[in-house]
């Protein structure tokens, strides 16, 4: 019985090491399908933030070019205005001039121009709801890439701590936080 005895805390420190070292080596395991997850939404971020930027950079230029052709109508206009208020607007060189400048402005308004218009107006509403789609989907995996940043820095604090708590919490939030990525970049959440 004494022998028995004294093997015993020899044989609890066994099996305590034995039980930390599984533990350790979940942790690890976790550890680096974190940063696999990690490094996968990190790059779906990217990828979200590229595309916001070129649709915003697409949503700007229409918008720049219709605005230069707002512009010019308006040019235009008063152009025609200030020809008819002229005092010699009868004559028939400010006549041709004004008729000059209303053919330019019904070229705005009928045929092709109107229907490139027309065109423009469609590819930048489509330009913005992909915009605002990637910016959508850029925001939730900032969200789910901090989470997951939390997540090992917890799991890695505790193999150094051993609780076993921030294991389970951790954990717990590295899969939150991937189920919302996988949410967000399917475009459900």
């Amino acid at each position: 019985m004494i022998a028995f005895m004294s093997h015993a805390p020899e044989a609890s420190s066994a099996a305590e090491t034995q039980g930390t070292n599984r533990i350790n080596r979940f942790v690890a395991i976790m550890t680096v399908a974190m940063a696999a997850a990690l490094a996968s939404f990190e790059l779906g971020l990217r990828s979200s933030t590229t595309t916001y930027l070129t649709r915003q950079l697409e949503v700007t230029d229409a918008q720049a070019i219709l605005q230069d052709v707002q512009l010019s109508r308006s040019l235009r206009r008063a152009t025609e205005r200030i020809l008819s208020s002229l005092p010699n607007a009868a004559s028939p060189a400010v006549q041709a001039a004004i008729a000059a400048e209303r053919a330019e402005e019904d070229g705005f308004q009928d045929g092709a121009q109107k229907d490139g218009m027309r065109r423009m107006l469609d590819e930048m509403e489509k330009a913005r709801l992909i915009r605002d789609r990637a910016a959508h989907r850029a925001h939730g995996l900032e969200a789910t890439v901090g989470g997951l940043q939390l997540a090992i820095v917890l799991v890695s604090a505790a193999t150094l701590s051993q609780r076993r708590l921030l294991v389970v919490v951790g954990t717990a939030l590295a899969a939150i936080s991937a189920l919302y990525g996988v949410l967000i970049w399917a475009g459900i959440a």
